[in-house]
């Protein structure tokens, strides 16, 4: 239940990513089962939501739906009125220090390249690419989401997510939709409920200003085939006090 989820950070209000169907795009140029498979050894599983399966609106047909096809990938790109040369008008920002992010980078990177898209890694450590990541200082990047196990809402804690003070964005918020649709499912009752993340899962791809990939272990716990009692609390943290010996 704790699984975090890796996603494409896009600052929208910079260059090319501006356009709506060239952010769109993006869902479809996700080597997702690549990515997975060769930054996370395989645990976790695709998705095309920010949420972990634990997530009251986790919906797994979104990754089905929006599975890796360049040709869709192509025919968004045709219609945002973009030429090539606006279109690799940018840098993918890279957490040099996170070998997962560097991997899905480069990923990426074979994508872009066969649908004409020319772009360059601008590699930055530890302190300086945390810094970025927080301000907004980047055109797209692969980051972290967590909290989202919790409550769907929970999603706005993440600095690109935030729907008030935003600093990737700043304000006013140039997604209102979105604002609405999370303001939705926090007032939603009852019946209510499902349309309302049904309604937040559909704003959140049209938008397209975060592109998730996968789910991912926030830790792994490695032990002897004799040792148990191990307990994870809700954010996957280790907790220790039944901790034993087997028999």
């Amino acid at each position: 239940p704790g699984k975090q989820v890796q996603a494409l950070r896009i600052n929208s209000t910079r260059g090319p990513f501006q356009n709506q169907k060239f952010r769109q795009a993006f869902n479809y140029l996700m080597d997702r089962e690549s990515m997975l498979n060769a930054a996370y050894s395989g645990l976790g599983q695709p998705t095309a939501l920010p949420w972990a399966p634990a997530s009251p609106a986790f919906d797994a047909s979104y990754a089905e739906e929006f599975a890796y096809d360049l040709d869709k990938a192509r025919q968004l790109l045709a219609e945002s009125g973009l030429s090539a040369a606006e279109m690799s008008d940018w840098q993918l920002m890279v957490n040099a220090t996170s070998a997962a992010f560097v991997t899905s980078s480069q990923i990426l990177l074979g994508s872009l390249s066969e649908v004409g898209i020319n772009v360059t890694l601008d590699m930055k450590e530890g302190a300086q690419a945390v810094a970025a990541n927080q301000s907004g200082a980047y055109a797209a990047t692969f980051g972290g989401t967590g909290n989202i196990q919790k409550f769907p809402t929970r999603l706005t804690t993440n600095s690109l997510y935030r729907t008030n003070n935003n600093p990737v964005f700043g304000e006013p918020h140039p997604h209102p939709e979105y604002v609405e649709a999370i303001a939705r499912v926090n007032n939603a009752f009852g019946a209510d409920v499902q349309p309302a993340y049904d309604n937040l899962n559909r704003v959140l791809v049209e938008a397209a200003f975060g592109i998730p990939t996968n789910t991912f272990e926030a830790a792994l716990i490695v032990a002897a085939p004799n040792v148990g009692g191990f307990i994870a609390d809700i954010d996957n943290l280790f907790i220790g006090r039944g901790l034993g010996f087997k028999k």
